[in-house]
């Protein structure tokens, strides 16, 4: 009796879900045009309209792009749900012959920042909007005539000011300055410059409470290191004294806690460039590499995600041989972390340390000149791992990513073909490499390729299956089938730069999908939350560009 209830309850929980579906497929009948595949989420543009440059929202809901949507040649900023609707102009009404040139999003995704020739022509402020539309407000107060904001500007951390360079008070000087994300007074960070000096560049501290800034500003032409506090007071020269003719590198850094800045100068012997670690509040600098051979120099450095080491390439031992080096964050035991080097080879410029800071991967010829191949060392040093396949005679590997799980490496190569770059995939350790993409037209190659943020996906740019037509692909990092993301496109066209959403569950790329030469913003959702029981869901995409998410 009690197994005859059972089936009797399961038989009408069927009969009523089988109902549910009939009207369902009614109600979606009339009102959805199709399922799955990309649908356009910018507005129907004018006449040789065209869209510039997108970017998705930190929290992955919204898309923002600059477009000659209303009128040829007239650059406006606009802002679109992910999933499709009506797009919002932000900026308020241009002038005769304005545009918006650029913009950041706050990381909290609830403002835009905008830089245009809003009120003036050719005269570039700083604007900031909600992300939803609503009432632009300038940042910058009146500028004296000839003055106008750089495009050196960024939004902090914490989403609660923006720090901008600007020749603001005097025409022939930039200067930096603090304003309120909302808007409101601008305080001038530092403090009066000498005769001739300029604020170059700046970095702001991942706690916003610092700003660094690079600065001829106790001497014409001798560029030092500043800090500040983010809401304006007194500045802490950060460099140590530099030797006659010395000056601070455009390439600073402050780690990612916050508390020290590692900095390139020629701080001790004039054109001899070194690597520098101070506390972000001041004191004495130390310096982090080793001695350099007769006419060596640091060329780059990157800081490790947790803030314990620095990795430096440089001509440490050989003049013109460079190679990669791992130092303690405040100064130590410096090791090589790559072979030993011959004449002619170095290590590559471009290295990437993984998010765990556990490894470095990097670039070199060490083993065959003028032929690149792919390794993996331990940050702190160790074995070199190669993990690049055997290269065909010519093949290179050219570019890499690693995952943020630092599990795997992605990377690009003329591996099996000469001169046919494909996309390869292989433990971040080492073993067995994996080629992602399937057989490649004649002529075809891979350019660009990217790995989702829950490391389970690689989304690539590639002509594929025409020669010449660039198209998006997507294949699961383990390998498998690949699915082609854009729509098909007319003959001559292609799909151009596209980006992942932080949540992984979209792509959004710029292609001229519908017309040639017309270039518009899509999206293809990647992936679809289920509920909380584990529903079925999947994605239905309306003639309106809407996408409906049913969960069954």
């Amino acid at each position: 009796m009690l197994m005859r209830t059972n089936y009797t309850s399961l038989l009408q929980y069927l009969i009523a879900i089988t109902f549910l579906l009939m009207v369902l497929s009614i109600s979606i009948a009339s009102s959805y045009a199709q399922v799955g595949g990309s649908y356009q989420i910018s507005d129907q543009m004018v006449p040789f309209g065209d869209v510039s440059f997108s970017r998705i929202s930190p929290d992955g809901q919204r898309v923002i792009y600059i477009a000659d949507q209303n009128a040829d040649s007239l650059f406006e900023i606009f802002s679109v749900p992910i999933e499709g609707g009506t797009s919002v102009r932000l900026n308020s009404d241009l002038a005769f012959l304005g545009d918006v040139f650029n913009f950041q999003i706050s990381a909290d995704s609830q403002r835009v920042v905008y830089l245009a020739d809003q009120d003036l022509d050719s005269i570039l402020e700083l604007y900031s909007v909600p992300i939803a539309g609503g009432v632009a407000v300038k940042l910058n107060p009146i500028l004296v005539p000839g003055g106008e904001v750089t495009p050196s500007y960024e939004i902090s951390p914490d989403s609660q000011n923006v720090i901008y360079i600007a020749n603001q008070d005097s025409s022939s000087i930039d200067e930096l300055y603090s304003v309120s994300i909302t808007g409101g007074n601008a305080i001038q960070l530092n403090p009066t410059l000498t005769i001739g000096g300029d604020v170059q560049s700046f970095e702001i501290s991942a706690d916003s409470l610092h700003v660094v800034y690079r600065a001829d500003q106790e001497f014409d032409g001798e560029l030092e290191l500043y800090r500040v506090p983010i809401s304006g007071g007194g500045s802490t020269r950060l460099n140590g004294d530099l030797v006659s003719g010395g000056n601070v590198e455009r390439d600073f850094r402050i780690s990612a806690d916050s508390a020290r800045v590692i900095y390139l100068a020629d701080q001790d012997v004039d054109s001899v460039i070194e690597l520098y670690s101070v506390p972000i509040t001041g004191g004495t600098p130390v310096q982090l590499n080793s001695t350099l051979a007769f006419l060596g120099d640091v060329s780059n450095f990157r800081i490790s995600g947790d803030s314990q080491r620095v990795i430096y390439r440089a001509d440490q031992d050989l003049d013109s041989i460079f190679e990669l080096y791992s130092a303690p964050i405040a100064g130590g035991t410096v090791v090589k972390l790559n072979p030993s080097i011959v004449l002619d080879r170095d290590v590559i410029f471009l290295f990437r340390i993984s998010p765990d800071s556990r490894r470095v991967v990097y670039r070199s010829d060490h083993a065959v000149q003028d032929i690149d191949e792919l390794y993996s060392v331990p940050i702190a040093g160790g074995a070199s791992i190669r993990l690049n396949g055997d290269l065909v005679l010519g093949g290179s590997v050219s570019t890499s990513r690693i995952s943020a799980d630092s599990r795997w490496v992605v990377y690009l190569a003329d591996q099996d073909v000469e001169g046919r770059d494909e996309l390869y995939r292989v433990p971040i350790i080492g073993g067995t490499n994996l080629r992602l993409n399937p057989n490649l037209v004649t002529g075809g190659n891979v350019f660009t390729a990217q790995i989702s943020a829950d490391s389970k996906r690689v989304v690539y740019r590639a002509d594929q299956d025409v020669n010449g037509t660039r198209e998006i692909f997507s294949v699961p990092i383990s390998g498998g089938a690949v699915t082609q993301l854009n729509d098909e496109l007319p003959f001559g066209s292609n799909a151009g730069t596209f980006s992942l959403s932080s949540n992984g569950e979209f792509m959004v790329y710029i292609a001229d999908q519908d017309v040639f030469d017309e270039f518009e913003v899509f999206a293809h959702r990647l992936a679809v939350k289920a509920g909380t029981n584990d529903d079925f869901c999947f994605p239905i995409i309306s003639s309106n560009r809407n996408v409906a998410v049913v969960c069954l």
